[in-house]
């Protein structure tokens, strides 16, 4: 039996592991980048408060985003010397954030966090040109 070899391919539906011998050539397929985008939001929030907010987003987020197909993760990060907070979200279309933006339900979900800000969001939504 030879050796094997793997090779591991990500896509948005699932993870496809090919497995064939080393000596067999392994040919690549090709197509089109999926565009994706990255909402960063950033806020200077209470001296404090970082840790009650982690606590609320991880209470919250996943009902808030459940019924978005098109989200497709997030990182909550604080600087503690600077009290500010960076949120990543990672979504396949931007239009989708600005649906999620304009609910009822993430207002309502950001009037919670709100009392924690020390300043206001400052958000950019940004395309994905290079994952690793």
């Amino acid at each position: 039996m030879s050796p094997l070899i793997a090779a591991t391919t990500l896509t948005q539906e699932r993870i496809v592991a090919t497995f064939c011998p080393i000596d067999q050539t392994v040919k690549r397929t090709t197509r089109e980048p999926t565009a994706m985008f990255a909402v960063v939001t950033r806020i200077k929030v209470n001296e404090g408060s970082i840790p009650k907010l982690a606590a609320l987003f991880e209470a919250t987020n996943h009902d808030l985003v459940a019924r978005h197909d098109d989200w497709l993760g997030a990182w909550f990060t604080a600087n503690h010397e600077t009290s500010e907070i960076t949120v990543i979200a990672h979504w396949a279309k931007a239009e989708s954030y600005g649906v999620l933006r304009d609910s009822d339900e993430f207002k309502q979900t950001m009037s919670q966090f709100a009392t924690k800000f020390a300043g206001p969001p400052v958000v950019s939504i940004n395309e994905i040109l290079v994952k690793m």
